[in-house]
């Protein structure tokens, strides 16, 4: 009980609430709740027995699986309705005590409202908005926060939205891998391995309870959790089983027979009112302890935040190298490095302690990061659970999205972390590496002004010995911080060639280096490796996208019907990000083009929430704290950007001088260019060629037509700008090298360049 009374105290405790909480109110037990099925059944004039006899056998889930066949979705939204005394039960003396405990974090597996009318009535100056359930998976990155609070979360779904509901076996499929609405369970694992949990109005048999006995199966490895669960009539034998194969303290209250044979509960009541008049208080400054069982348990909290991070199969080896120093062709300095051509496993975990990791979009970079704090938590983990715990042999992995950054690095960090562990303190007491991702699609604000760099720095120059590792797409805007650089490889060029032979996939035509480039990334092989991926033998770039987004248009017709074009609405809102340097953009956004898109259509019987929460399923969109998304690539944002300024440069032309005065559009300009109608397409390339020729040397090869001719054209012009001695730049160079599409027409425009006896006539020689 002293215990407990600590846990209560602490700001990331939850309340998890079963429905034995909600009898209180007049509400049925589980079997309760199905015998009133199979009424409400008979009602209708089916017959009920195979409920009944299911239920009879204890398969409850099973019972309301025959039960819910035999009704229509509205006949199920009444039960659940009904069942629930929903508008009519009010909250007992018991939810108030609940509500009061101290903890404002609530899961519960209860379909009624009985918890969010409790904190409105005894809690009024607190805010709580509206639930989340199964159905909200733009928000799951909201509610597994370290510091979320003032949240109610119904994994198993809401009465007021019978869409949500999750008491079927059929049901619970959705929440598997694969389910539409495995992101709610994720989150709920998240939040079971992160936080301490207090567990009310559950039985050890209760099929809620067995299901999170199930959620905790995988992640227990023995040691202690701070997880309790108050129960009635428990024993000795049972409570020590549930401590050692669960880490569930549990803690017993005695019931009493009432004349109806029925068990009375009111010794709970009692067992409350002690939580209630807690002596503990929140410790005011005191020193930290790392060494303590408080700072152990919050470790190895975080320790399995980090953890349930998917890993991919197969998972291919990625390899490192340090980028070549200027003025220094020999790559001698390279060959020294002993973490050269490291595995970047290897490298993140036992590499340099302080460097920059450099690579282009789908690189895998996020993925390496994630598995590498994956693997260093798990060691963090199991050093939690050792005795002694020894803070000074752990290593404590950190690691951030500089998607949300706004600002100021060491607060962000502290968001990542659980209250008791100050990131002040852990620097000081512990082994950390910090692994900060996505520099280069930090929001735009802070890149544009380079408000960021002090920040950065004083940040890098403060923590003392603590290993700092960034991720970057280029390190542009680094440069202050003098960390040495390394690349990040692609997969083994002998792997994609495997792979693309047994996909049938040949690959020819110009593009024919883009697209296996493409395949070598990691994001993109796991993305497009399957069976379904059919390439032109002349295949483009744009082949790949665009197969994609016609595979999500038609599983978006099968899911919502063909009244909106979904890949219209993305390509706007990809347009919008683009333009604003926003990686993560508010939710807001997309839902309200959403909305427009709808009214447009005169759609007025769509949930546009449905529809953001299917693309996260689909894996299109990717949620983040502060009720922002992301597209799940930089490059699908640049694709569908394209497609949308296609639109744009037809209306007004004028819009590409705006556009290329932003590097960030420039792989969207390429895409552009290859998806204009070939009427179009001339005219962009030589809008281009007066803005930037370095860019379009890079871009003509997306040209479908007249190609030729415009080669003939761009050369001309480098060989004006070179008579004139106007400087030329590495630029220009690099693009004439990189793939330039040259027929035995260009020959005497060659032959010229290569009189200037320069680094450009030596590229005209090859």
């Amino acid at each position: 009980m002293e215990k407990l009374k600590k846990i209560l105290i602490q700001e990331d405790t939850i309340l998890f609430i079963g429905s034995g909480i909600s009898m209180w109110s007049g509400l049925p037990s589980w079997s309760g709740m199905i015998e009133e099925l199979a009424l409400f059944i008979e009602a209708t004039g089916a017959n009920s027995d195979l409920v009944r006899a299911e239920a009879k056998k204890g398969e409850l889930l099973q019972a309301a699986s025959y039960g819910f066949d035999k009704l229509t979705k509205h006949q199920i939204g009444e039960f659940i309705r009904a069942s629930c005394r929903y508008g009519i039960a009010k909250p007992h003396e018991i939810h108030k005590k609940i509500v009061t405990l101290g903890p404002r974090y609530f899961i519960t597996t209860n379909y009624d409202n009985l918890i969010e009318e409790s904190l409105s009535k005894w809690q009024p100056n607190r805010f709580y908005r509206a639930p989340v359930t199964n159905r909200h998976l733009t928000e799951t990155a909201e509610i597994v926060h370290a510091r979320a609070t003032d949240l109610i979360f119904k994994p198993h779904g809401d009465a007021a939205d019978c869409e949500s509901i999750i008491l079927t076996q059929e049901q619970y499929r959705q929440l598997l891998p694969n389910g539409e609405r495995h992101a709610a369970l994720e989150s709920l694992k998240m939040l079971l391995t992160s936080r301490p949990i207090v567990y009310i109005g559950f039985g050890l048999r209760d099929p809620d309870f067995l299901y999170v006995r199930d959620l905790l199966a995988n992640t227990y490895k023995g040691g202690t959790r701070d997880h309790y669960a108050i129960m009635a009539d428990i024993s000795v034998e049972e409570s020590d089983y549930w401590r050692r194969n669960y880490g569930i303290h549990l803690i017993n209250y005695s019931t009493t027979e009432n004349s109806d044979k029925s068990r009375n509960h009111k010794p709970l009541l009692t067992l409350l009112d002690t939580l209630l008049d807690n002596e503990f208080a929140l410790p005011k400054e005191n020193k930290f302890d790392p060494s303590s069982s408080e700072v152990v348990l919050a470790l190895a909290r975080h320790a399995t935040s980090l953890l349930r991070t998917p890993k991919n199969d197969p998972e291919f080896i990625i390899r490192v190298h340090p980028k070549m120093k200027k003025n220094d062709m020999s790559l001698f300095h390279s060959f020294q490095d002993r973490f050269n051509h490291l595995p970047v496993m290897d490298f993140l975990k036992n590499g340099p302690e302080r460097a920059l990791l450099i690579g282009l979009p789908g690189a895998g970079k996020t993925y390496s990061f994630r598995q590498a704090a994956a693997q260093l938590a798990d060691k963090l983990h199991e050093s939690c659970l050792s005795e002694p715990f020894d803070n000074q042999t752990a290593i404590l992995p950190i690691l951030v999205d500089l998607k949300l950054y706004a600002g100021n690095i060491r607060e962000l960090i502290n968001q990542t972390l659980p209250k008791n562990l100050p990131f002040d303190e852990l620097i000081q007491n512990f082994n950390v590496k910090i692994f900060l991702d996505s520099f280069n699609e930090m929001p735009r604000e802070y890149l544009d002004n380079d408000s960021y760099e002090l920040d950065f720095v004083e940040f890098a120059s403060s923590i003392d010995d603590a290993s700092l590792i960034i991720g970057s797409r280029t390190s542009d805007g680094l440069g202050k911080l003098e960390l040495p650089e390394y690349n990040l490889d692609q997969i083994d060029e002998d792997i994609v060639k495997s792979e693309l032979q047994r996909l049938g996939i040949n690959i020819g035509g110009r593009f024919k280096r883009e697209i296996q480039q493409l395949f070598q990334k990691p994001f993109y092989f796991q993305f497009f490796s399957n069976d379904n991926v059919k390439l032109p033998e002349e295949g483009h770039p744009r082949d790949l996208y665009q197969q994609f987004f016609n595979n999500l248009h038609e599983e978006f017709i099968k899911r919502f019907g063909d009244q909106i074009d979904i890949v219209k609405v993305l390509s706007f809102t990809a347009f919008d990000a683009l333009n604003k340097g926003e990686e993560a953009f508010p939710l807001s956004e997309l839902l309200g083009i959403l909305k427009t898109s709808a009214v447009k259509e005169n759609v007025a019987d769509i949930d546009v929430r449905n529809i953001a929460n299917w693309l996260v399923s689909f894996s299109v969109l990717i949620p983040y704290s502060g009720g922002r998304i992301a597209f799940v690539h930089q490059s699908v944002t640049e694709y569908l950007a394209a497609t949308e300024l296609v639109n744009q440069y037809i209306a007004s032309p004028h819009i590409l001088k705006e556009k290329m005065a932003l590097t960030r559009w420039d792989q969207a300009l390429f895409l552009t260019l290859s998806l204009l109608p070939s009427s179009q397409a001339p005219e962009f390339l030589q809008d281009v060629i007066k803005l930037d020729l370095s860019l379009a040397l890079r871009a003509v090869k997306y040209l479908e037509i007249e190609r030729d001719d415009v080669v003939s054209t761009l050369l001309n012009e480098v060989i004006k700008r070179k008579q004139s001695q106007e400087p030329t730049g590495y630029k220009m160079q690099f693009a004439l090298e990189d793939n330039f599409p040259i027929t035995e027409t260009h020959e005497p425009q060659l032959r010229e360049l290569i009189k200037f006896h320069s680094s450009i006539g030596a590229t005209a020689v090859v």
